[in-house]
């Protein structure tokens, strides 16, 4: 988590982002976490993802936003 803060604020951080632009912190993992970890995460606003035989899975909601976002026209 501290990393995903730290990238925000070094790499992404509010001059690097064009207007209107969202982050959305993700943590991607090669296997389902367990159910702890992916509640705990969520409840941060932290989306989770995971590996699933060979395919990107992860909690729905998270799966939904990610969707949202690469299905989204960019400016």
């Amino acid at each position: 988590m501290g990393q995903l803060l730290e990238y925000e604020h070094f790499d992404v951080g509010p001059e690097a982002k064009p207007p209107h632009a969202e982050v959305i912190q993700t943590v991607a993992y090669s296997q389902r976490p367990p159910d702890e970890i992916v509640g705990y995460l969520r409840h941060l606003g932290i989306e989770v993802v995971w590996i699933e035989d060979n395919w990107l899975d992860g909690d729905s909601q998270s799966l939904q936003r990610l969707n949202g976002f690469f299905h989204t026209p960019h400016i």
